[in-house]
């Protein structure tokens, strides 16, 4: 190789790297600035001296690992059907369709999805990542909740346009890139609930578990998977059951924007009301009953909101299957509430609902797992396994355990035909009976079986 040649690798090799270096640090150099735009819309960046106020580190941004990077400049490229007028609803219902059930091959559609071709690139690339820190937004005096709300219909969106990537894919019977699609929502999921696990995200989180899993059953059902592809599930989703949200977590993180609420309800009397009765309107009598209370007897409502607090937390770590039977639900609790328990009332009774949300979440997770097991099984073998124990531990580390039981799934084989269910959230047994097996909107038991899935009728 002769000096010239030498000279210009050099150069190509420092202008790569250099481009590389900006592609995953400096292209987001645009976080330590005091301002931030996201899907068109801008948001102060958290002074640090404020975030340690209220017990937060300042995060180390940019950096290299972090997919909140990714994330944010995808939102800034993502071209969102929700956001279109009334004359673009036809898309916004394909859309629904597509990702439900099966890839539509309409020009228009088409459009849509390939001027999201730079969002999805993006979105794969935050999937590789191994963490997600999102900065923390908004002025000292906004409620620290607010830190992440910009986010969360973008992750919604997001893990839609994901499912409408691989549904295109499955149409073209591409299936492992396909479920690279759906598994991407995964780490979507991991990487918001990481960044900040408190209730609102992980309502979230849980949202885009419900979209990814309604498409990885579909295709599991009603398509011949690989080994490979069946195996990529299998660990994936034991990694989903691993780092799935709990209430307890979310609860402890939740604390503090719950202390500063009150804090600002006791300032100001007047506007307390917001904080007891949530959005439903009050009459001016109301506002004013509650504003009274809370000058005469502030000290005490916060007293019986702290032990109030300490119970749901107790409440929260009970498993499913004990904490929702009737008569001992969170709704139960508060209706025994004494009358100084009108914060508790105002702020838990939403906390405490979402327990039913969680353990629905998890329990459609731990079928997906089971799911995509016995086909391996099937795959491997040519026949279904006899029980579930039969998976462990050639293809499942453990089985996973029903929440709404705290038993094993329910797993029934007669020659090739099998069931495998949840006992779902009435807690009982209904020998199998749902009306749409996979759907979580049944009100028996949440059902996996051999057959294929039906697919819904198109939008009208």
């Amino acid at each position: 190789m002769n000096r010239k040649s030498g000279i210009f690798l050099l150069v190509v090799a420092l202008a790569g790297g250099g481009y590389y270096y900006y592609r995953t640090q400096l292209s987001c150099s645009f976080l330590r600035q005091e301002k931030i735009t996201i899907a068109g819309k801008e948001y102060p960046v958290r002074p640090a001296e404020s975030l340690e106020k209220i017990g937060c580190t300042l995060r180390k941004i940019p950096d290299k690992k972090n997919a909140a990077i990714l994330y944010i400049e995808a939102s800034n490229v993502y071209d969102d059907l929700d956001i279109l007028d009334k004359s673009q609803r036809a898309l916004r219902d394909k859309r629904r369709y597509v990702t439900g059930n099966t890839w539509i091959n309409d020009r228009d559609f088409t459009d849509w999805f390939q001027r999201n071709q730079e969002c999805l690139e993006l979105l794969h690339k935050a999937a590789k990542k191994p963490h997600c820190e999102f900065l923390v937004l908004g002025v000292e005096d906004d409620i620290p909740a607010a830190r992440m709300l910009p986010m969360d219909s973008q992750m919604r969106g997001f893990a839609q346009l994901l499912v409408c990537e691989g549904k295109r894919y499955e149409y073209h019977k591409d299936y492992s890139r396909a479920l690279d699609s759906y598994l991407a929502i995964a780490a979507l999921c991991e990487h918001y609930h990481e960044s900040n696990p408190v209730l609102i995200t992980d309502l979230v989180t849980i949202a885009c578990h419900a979209v990814r899993n309604d498409a990885v059953e579909t295709c599991l059902a009603n398509n011949s998977l690989s080994e490979n592809d069946l195996r990529k599930v299998v660990k994936r989703y034991e990694r989903v059951l691993k780092t799935h949200p709990t209430p307890v977590d979310a609860l402890k993180r939740e604390k503090y924007v719950t202390d500063y609420s009150i804090d600002m309800a006791m300032e100001t009397p007047e506007l307390a009301w917001i904080l007891v009765l949530g959005p439903r309107s009050a009459s001016a009598r109301d506002r004013t009953y509650i504003a009274g209370l809370i000058r005469s007897s502030g000290a005490e409502l916060r007293a019986a909101y702290e032990q109030d607090y300490d119970a749901l937390i107790t409440w929260s770590a009970l498993p499913a299957w004990q904490a929702l039977r009737p008569g001992s639900d969170w709704g139960a609790y508060l209706s025994r509430l004494p009358k100084t328990s009108i914060f508790s009332r105002g702020l838990l009774e939403t906390l405490g609902r979402s327990k039913r949300q969680y353990a629905k979440s998890k329990a459609q997770a731990g079928g997906v797992l089971l799911f995509a097991a016995v086909k391996l099984y099937e795959k491997k073998n040519g026949r279904p396994p006899r029980a579930l124990s039969d998976l462990v531990p050639d293809y499942l580390r453990q089985l996973p355990k029903d929440p709404f039981s705290g038993n094993d799934y329910v797993y029934k084989v007669k020659g090739a035909e099998w069931i495998l269910y949840s006992v779902w959230d009435n807690l009982t047994d209904d020998n199998g009976a749902g009306a749409w097996p996979h759907r979580v909107t049944s009100d028996k038991d949440l059902v996996f079986w051999s057959r294929k899935i039906p697919l819904k009728p198109p939008p009208r």
